[in-house]
């Protein structure tokens, strides 16, 4: 039982320990407030100079939903136009707003801080939280909520780690405040401002939400109605990825800067995926037809890895039509992948393109003419332009037009793709059940690879029955393509386990299992495993997020789901999540042990420690992590290099197109693809004109010598600092790139991730 420990104030999030988690309804009371009050509705002009249409606002005071011992009466400001919330025991007690926020509005509330002796938050929470009248829980449980506290936290459940909070520089606030909520469910965006300065944003919120209030001690807050506004004719945003050298962007105008190569454009928008499923439609305009111009639409993972570069005549992963008339799929047969409609477009056409992903259907027209209706597409897709020469278009609208539910795990009939001894296992939709107590193990592996490219992946698996031994944990790639479906917690050389006896088990570090009795499970617990690829750490939960067990640091990567079974055992999976981190803002490499791309046979590797073995030529060491995709897009990498031998070094950056040949002998003289600094003080970027290199004063660095290294994704900057100084700069960086090493003597550096 957790203690009762007061939360400090202010300052820092309560402590875990000092949580008592409550999956209770509480008293489930539904307190219908003030009879609801309207304002008189007003016009408002927007004060965008884009548009000059008029919108509506209404402001109404809802019923609240809460567990009534723990509030006094709510009672009317002195204005009546605002209720006061009055909290009267110590405890966590959540308050619902009772006004569902879906639609195409924009939602607001204002509420004043009037006492904070404890710890407050508002924010929304989902229709589940509410519906089942969850007000116990904590802000470490599985809240279901998006929540801006008082000491300057935001709550989001699929942030990385334990505590599930960021902290907000300059975000705390105090009685007197006046914090505003906006909700926008156009974008899914909310947006809180005190004082009506805006503090933070939190992005992709999954609709419809309830606006919502947890506190700890005996706050009060007054609060001051929701008003709903629907812009008309609003102006819409877009958020483009594409290389800044080939394209300039503004607004829904997209302008090709190059001629004689191909170079494409993705919308930040994936669809058909586990967040946006249902039909799309988006128009665009040709504004000048210099050469050739493509529209359609691309594999997400051509996208997320950004390749830009790939022409029509390639398996570019997508559909597309051409204004010379063309089709183009990689379903197609033969080699040119293309066939010729006949219908072509010119500058001033509008086309239409519409995904409906539940039938799996990709239509374009063009002035209600049908042109193109791919069948059984790949999904999830992300809209695509791809432009050869000078050309220009503009993207006049993007809307979604009806949602569905994804089909996307988790399902529970026959959905997950299990590999086993199937003579010695069970397999029945989610259900794994052990068929004899033949004295032997048996492993199972779910068919789903956890890799670098992912985020965050979770599945919950229940304890069905429990006769001898059970362990739960994951597998790495090179020991289930041996398929070796009999190996014990012994000598499984590639796995990373959590047993029912509570056994962490990981071959790579001594000893090699560790027990912690609080770790065990029995019949009836579900166990929560979440591998998060972007820091490599396996974590185990026993039945809620707020219950901890263990977490195995360092994972190595790709691995696979696995289920270890010696008796009778069964389980199940109840849920799997896929990829359920946004990680646009951030990323998770300190501390992460790197890998290395190179040429063993002149190089050697010790940890983070790279040394040439052999004199006389260039070779190229790659750390093998790819920076600048687009789930990376707008984040910042840091790294050090300390050179700890000397002789000649080069550190930087090279492009994935020329790392990916796996060529690690390219003279520095014929970089054809990175940015990096050498030690004596030269530069070297391919894009220089007129030559490949240049010597700059003061840029040098040997034996000894730290380098610090950033790379601005968003900026496309790469900086050098040696001492906080600054060595060396490279804009316009090609992304994405992987981090370079470059020797040529018998030299030696160590690099670390910051």
């Amino acid at each position: 039982m957790a203690s009762s420990t007061t939360p400090a104030k202010l300052i820092d999030p309560p402590p875990i320990d000092s949580l008592q988690y409550s999956a209770e309804k509480g008293l489930g009371l539904l307190f219908e407030s003030l009879e609801k009050k309207k304002k008189p509705t007003t016009t408002l002009v927007s004060s965008k100079e884009e548009t000059t249409a008029k919108v509506t606002a209404t402001t109404q005071l809802p019923s609240l939903i809460l567990d009534q011992s723990f509030y006094d009466p709510i009672s009317p400001s002195s204005s009546s136009s605002s209720v006061i919330i009055a909290k009267n025991k110590i405890g966590y007690s959540s308050v619902f707003v009772d006004k569902l926020l879906e639609g195409n509005l924009i939602y607001r509330w204002n509420v004043k801080i009037i006492n904070l002796n404890s710890w407050f938050s508002l924010g929304v929470a989902n229709t589940s939280i509410v519906k089942d009248h969850r007000f116990s829980f904590t802000p470490f449980d599985e809240h279901g909520q998006f929540m801006f506290s008082a000491n300057g936290y935001i709550w989001d459940r699929r942030i990385a780690g334990d505590t599930k909070h960021l902290v907000i520089k300059g975000g705390s606030y105090g009685v007197g405040d006046v914090i505003t909520v906006e909700l926008d469910t156009r974008i899914g965006q909310l947006t809180f401002l005190k004082n009506g300065i805006v503090v933070s944003s939190v992005k992709n919120v999954g609709l419809p939400v309830y606006p919502s209030f947890m506190m700890h001690g005996t706050e009060s807050v007054e609060f001051m109605g929701v008003t709903e506004t629907e812009a008309m004719d609003a102006v819409q945003t877009f958020e483009f990825v594409y290389p800044k050298h080939h394209y300039q962007c503004t607004n829904g105008v997209i302008q090709k800067l190059t001629s004689g190569s191909y170079a494409s454009l993705f919308l930040r928008k994936s669809l058909g995926d586990a967040k946006d499923y249902g039909i799309y439609r988006w128009k665009i305009k040709v504004l000048t037809h210099a050469n050739w111009i493509g529209v359609g639409a691309v594999d997400q993972e051509i996208a997320q890895e950004c390749y830009y570069d790939l022409s029509p005549l390639i398996s570019f992963g997508g559909y597309m039509y051409t204004i010379n008339g063309y089709l183009w799929s990689c379903c197609y047969n033969g080699d040119s992948k293309n066939s010729n409609v006949g219908i072509k477009s010119s500058t001033g056409d509008v086309i239409t393109l519409e995904l409906n992903c539940s039938t799996r259907e990709f239509t374009i027209t063009k002035e209600e003419v049908n042109i193109a209706s791919f069948k059984n597409v790949k999904l999830p897709l992300v809209p695509l332009v791809m432009c050869y020469g000078l050309d220009a278009v503009e993207l006049l609208d993007f809307q979604q037009v009806t949602s569905f539910p994804s089909p996307n795990l988790p399902k529970l009939d026959n959905s997950y793709e299990f590999n086993c001894d199937s003579s010695m296992i069970e397999k029945n939709g989610s259900l794994i059940r052990k068929l004899s107590n033949n004295g032997e193990y048996s492993n199972v592996w779910l068919n789903d690879k956890c890799q670098t490219e992912d985020n965050i992946k979770r599945w919950r698996v229940k304890i069905d029955y429990l006769d001898q031994y059970n362990a739960i944990g994951v597998l790495m790639e090179n020991q289930t393509n041996q398929l070796k479906f009999a190996t014990n917690p012994y000598n499984q050389e590639g796995a990373y386990l959590l047993d029912h006896e509570g056994n962490t088990w990981n071959r790579f570090v001594e000893p090699k299992f560790t027990k912690d009795p609080k770790a065990s499970y029995k019949i009836g617990d579900t166990i929560i495993v979440e591998m998060n690829c972007l820091n490599c750490e396996l974590t185990f939960y026993k039945n809620n997020f707020a219950n901890r067990v263990t977490r195995i640091n360092h994972v190595k990567l790709p691995v696979y789901p696995f289920f270890m079974l010696f008796g009778n055992e069964s389980l199940r999976i109840l849920k799997y999540s896929d990829n359920i981190l946004d990680v646009s803002n951030g990323t998770r490499l300190l501390g992460t042990i790197p890998s290395f791309k190179c040429d063993r046979s002149c190089i050697a590797i010790n940890q983070n420690r790279i040394s040439k073995t052999v004199a006389g030529f260039y070779s190229s060491i790659f750390i093998d992590t790819l920076l600048g995709t687009t789930n990376h897009c707008n984040s910042t990498f840091k790294w050090k290099i300390k050179v700890v031998k000397f002789t000649w070094v080069g550190i930087g950056v090279m492009r994935r197109d020329t790392a990916d040949e796996g060529v690690y002998g390219t003279d520095a003289n014929l970089n054809v693809g990175g940015y990096f600094l050498s030690g004596n003080g030269y530069v070297w970027d391919k894009q220089l004109k007129n030559m490949h290199n240049y010597k700059k004063e003061g840029a040098e660095f040997g034996a000894g010598d730290v380098l610090t290294l950033s790379l601005d994704c968003k900026s496309q900057l790469l900086q050098i600092f040696k001492n906080d100084k600054e060595l060396a700069s490279f804009e316009n960086v090609r992304l994405p790139v992987y981090p370079l090493v470059m020797l040529y003597h018998p030299d030696c550096v160590e690099f670390e991730w910051l």
